[in-house]
Protein backbone atom coordinates (compact mmCIF):
# COMPACT_ATOMS: atom_id res chain seq x y z
CA UNK A 1 0.00 0.00 0.00
CA UNK A 2 1.64 3.39 -0.62
CA UNK A 3 2.30 5.69 1.48
CA UNK A 4 0.63 9.14 2.47
CA UNK A 5 3.72 11.18 0.79
CA UNK A 6 3.12 8.65 -2.29
CA UNK A 7 -0.25 9.41 -3.05
CA UNK A 8 -0.02 13.25 -2.08
CA UNK A 9 2.91 13.08 -4.95
CA UNK A 10 0.86 11.23 -7.47
CA UNK A 11 -2.29 13.73 -7.40
CA UNK A 12 -0.07 16.37 -7.89
CA UNK A 13 1.59 14.66 -10.95
CA UNK A 14 -1.53 14.27 -12.42
CA UNK A 15 -2.58 18.02 -11.19
CA UNK A 16 0.82 19.26 -13.24
CA UNK A 17 0.05 16.93 -16.64
CA UNK A 18 -3.29 17.78 -17.23
CA UNK A 19 -2.42 21.53 -16.41
CA UNK A 20 0.16 21.47 -18.93
CA UNK A 21 -1.87 19.83 -21.38
CA UNK A 22 -4.43 22.55 -20.70
CA UNK A 23 -2.18 25.35 -20.96
CA UNK A 24 0.05 24.07 -23.98
CA UNK A 25 -2.46 21.08 -25.90
CA UNK A 26 -1.63 17.85 -27.11
CA UNK A 27 2.16 16.66 -26.46
CA UNK A 28 3.93 12.96 -26.57
CA UNK A 29 5.11 11.50 -23.67
CA UNK A 30 8.34 12.32 -24.10
CA UNK A 31 7.59 15.90 -24.49
CA UNK A 32 5.67 16.17 -21.57
CA UNK A 33 8.74 14.30 -19.33
CA UNK A 34 10.95 16.99 -20.54
CA UNK A 35 8.78 19.74 -20.10
CA UNK A 36 7.58 18.84 -16.80
CA UNK A 37 10.83 17.60 -15.16
CA UNK A 38 9.06 14.18 -14.15
CA UNK A 39 10.63 10.30 -15.39
CA UNK A 40 9.44 9.15 -18.64
CA UNK A 41 8.40 5.76 -16.64
CA UNK A 42 6.20 8.23 -14.41
CA UNK A 43 4.68 9.81 -17.34
CA UNK A 44 3.85 7.04 -18.81
CA UNK A 45 2.33 4.98 -15.78
CA UNK A 46 -0.15 8.22 -14.88
CA UNK A 47 -1.18 8.93 -18.31
CA UNK A 48 -2.13 5.15 -18.91
CA UNK A 49 -4.04 5.63 -16.18
CA UNK A 50 -6.17 9.04 -17.42
CA UNK A 51 -6.08 7.13 -20.79
CA UNK A 52 -7.72 4.21 -18.66
CA UNK A 53 -10.03 6.29 -16.94
CA UNK A 54 -11.09 8.41 -20.32
CA UNK A 55 -9.95 11.34 -19.25
CA UNK A 56 -7.01 11.24 -21.96
CA UNK A 57 -7.13 9.55 -25.45
CA UNK A 58 -3.82 8.94 -27.44
CA UNK A 59 -3.34 10.18 -30.63
CA UNK A 60 -1.12 9.08 -33.68
CA UNK A 61 0.28 12.31 -35.55
CA UNK A 62 1.41 12.11 -39.19
CA UNK A 63 4.43 9.87 -39.02
CA UNK A 64 7.93 11.13 -39.45
CA UNK A 65 9.87 9.79 -42.37
CA UNK A 66 11.91 7.17 -41.36
CA UNK A 67 11.99 4.12 -39.26
CA UNK A 68 10.76 3.69 -35.50
CA UNK A 69 7.27 3.96 -34.41
CA UNK A 70 4.38 6.13 -34.90
CA UNK A 71 4.32 9.64 -32.95
CA UNK A 72 1.08 9.91 -30.96
CA UNK A 73 0.54 12.61 -28.38
CA UNK A 74 -2.30 12.83 -25.64
CA UNK A 75 -4.94 14.99 -25.16
CA UNK A 76 -8.03 15.53 -23.16
CA UNK A 77 -11.23 13.27 -24.78
CA UNK A 78 -13.76 15.93 -26.00
CA UNK A 79 -16.54 13.68 -24.54
CA UNK A 80 -15.52 14.06 -21.58
CA UNK A 81 -17.57 16.95 -19.50
CA UNK A 82 -18.10 18.24 -16.03
CA UNK A 83 -20.74 20.44 -14.61
CA UNK A 84 -20.57 23.43 -12.54
CA UNK A 85 -23.80 24.57 -10.43
CA UNK A 86 -23.64 28.15 -8.43
CA UNK A 87 -26.30 28.20 -5.78
CA UNK A 88 -27.05 31.73 -4.12
CA UNK A 89 -29.96 33.88 -2.77
CA UNK A 90 -30.22 34.94 -6.60
CA UNK A 91 -31.25 31.38 -7.94
CA UNK A 92 -29.20 28.38 -9.53
CA UNK A 93 -27.13 28.93 -12.66
CA UNK A 94 -25.28 26.08 -14.35
CA UNK A 95 -22.45 25.31 -16.84
CA UNK A 96 -21.32 22.77 -18.91
CA UNK A 97 -17.66 22.39 -20.15
CA UNK A 98 -15.29 20.10 -21.74
CA UNK A 99 -11.88 19.13 -20.03
CA UNK A 100 -10.36 21.92 -22.75
CA UNK A 101 -12.34 24.64 -20.83
CA UNK A 102 -14.42 25.52 -23.61
CA UNK A 103 -18.14 25.95 -22.14
CA UNK A 104 -21.03 23.92 -24.52
CA UNK A 105 -24.08 25.13 -22.03
CA UNK A 106 -24.88 27.75 -20.17
CA UNK A 107 -28.11 28.78 -17.86
CA UNK A 108 -26.97 32.09 -17.76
Amino acid sequence: MPSQKQVEERVENISSILAHLRANGAKSRRQLSEELHLSWGCISELSSILIGKGILLEEEVEAVKGKGRKPSVLNFNPKVCFLGVDINIRGISACVCNLFGEKLFSTA
